[in-house]
């Protein structure tokens, strides 16, 4: 019980930190899960991957996201705010 109530503040953290993000920079609300979708990923990703390896990862996933509408800089934005990942 306990692994899951770490894993919940964390998930409950990384979602204040991406929203703090995404009400300063506009986005609409219905777009939101889309924008913590993509910070849960690299989330996960940055447990396994550090360094250029990760940094490449956030590009390659930063670009699927804007492929699929979402806005370039508030994803980078997300990156570097929330998640301290620099692309």
């Amino acid at each position: 019980m306990g692994n899951f109530r770490v894993a919940f503040e964390h998930a409950r953290e990384l979602e204040g930190r991406v929203r703090e993000v995404l009400h300063a920079t506009g986005v609409e609300t219905i777009s939101y899960p889309f924008y913590f979708a993509f910070a849960r990923r690299l989330d996960r990703l940055s447990r396994i991957c550090s360094g250029e390896s990760l940094r490449m990862e956030a590009q390659a996933y930063l670009a699927y996201w804007v492929a699929r509408g979402l806005i370039q800089s508030v994803l980078k934005a997300v990156c570097a705010q929330a998640l301290d990942i620099v692309i």
